[in-house]
This record gives structure tokens, C-alpha cells and sequence, in this order.
């Protein structure tokens, strides 16, 4: 993925070129940037893998009323490759990369609050599956096949 393709990104939801475009070296399967759009920043994921981007999606849209720190969704492209969406920027330093420079009392403070936002996490109902959010679609689509109440397709839950 190019800058190219990232401006391309912003300015179709901004109406605006970012002023500076950061590749952030983090993550899997996608290249993530943090862009600066006038006085805010954003990142911008991005994927070959659809999948990828609606399972961030999705879950940020499940965390977003918990009491802890995410992004919000600003948009969301999986209609058409490139896939992608656009967050908020939060602030910070990503853990993997300052983790032995921490002291002690550091990493005992980071997991006082992962142990926090783990709580808020568990506010949530149990999932009658695990996996990935395909497997979710599917496990629901049997469902209502056995249920014969389905007057969906196929297509409809397994993207």
C-alpha cells in the first residue's frame, strides 16, 4: 500500500489531503498510517483481507460504549478494494514498542488497567461461538436454516 492510496483515502472522506502521513510499523495483516487532517490525526487501516476489516470494525462498535479507551469508527470501506476504514487517534506509544524500557511500577500500573478494561470487557453477553467474525455469520445463518426462519441468502452472512 501506497501514500498514494492513503490520500486517495482522506480525500474522499475528508475532502481534505493529509498534511502528514505516518506508517506506523505495528499490527497484522494491514498497513496502518496516522494521518494529520487539518488540527486532528486519524488512522487509517488498511487491507487485502475484508475479513480483517470488519472484524476491527465490528468490535470497536461492541467496545464503544464500555468504559475503555478505543477509537471511534469514522469510516469504513469493504465494498471494494481497497479495504479499509478510518479512526480517531488515540495518543500514545504502542506497548510492544516501549515495553523494556518500562519500569516496574510502570508495568504493574499498565496491568492494573488491563486488568480494568478487562472487567469492562466481560460486561459484555458470552458469544455462542468463537472465532472469527465469519464464523459468527455462519453459526447464525445455521441457525436460522434449522429454525426455517431464514429468508436471507447465503451471501448475506458470509460476505
Amino acid at each position: 500500500m501506497t501514500e498514494e492510496i492513503v490520500n486517495k483515502i482522506c480525500n474522499e472522506i475528508f475532502q481534505l489531503l493529509p498534511t502528514e502521513i505516518i506508517r506506523n510499523n505495528v499490527g497484522l495483516a494491514g498497513y496502518v498510517y496516522t494521518v494529520q487532517i487539518g488540527n486532528d490525526k486519524y488512522v487509517v487501516k488498511i487491507s487485502d483481507d475484508k475479513n480483517l476489516i470488519l472484524g476491527s470494525t465490528y468490535w470497536l462498535d461492541k467496545l464503544k460504549d464500555l468504559d475503555i479507551p478505543i477509537p471511534k469508527v469514522i469510516a469504513e470501506n469493504t465494498s471494494a478494494f481497497p479495504y479499509y476504514f478510518v479512526m480517531t487517534f488515540i495518543p500514545g506509544k504502542d506497548l510492544g514498542l516501549v515495553y523494556s524500557s518500562l519500569s516496574r511500577d510502570e508495568k504493574k500500573a499498565i496491568a492494573k488497567s488491563l486488568i480494568n478494561y478487562q472487567k469492562e470487557i466481560k460486561k459484555l453477553p458470552v458469544a455462542n461461538v468463537f472465532g472469527s467474525l465469519r464464523l459468527l455469520r455462519q453459526n447464525l445463518f445455521l441457525m436460522m436454516l434449522r429454525q426455517k426462519t431464514c429468508l436471507c441468502t447465503k451471501e448475506n452472512f458470509l460476505g
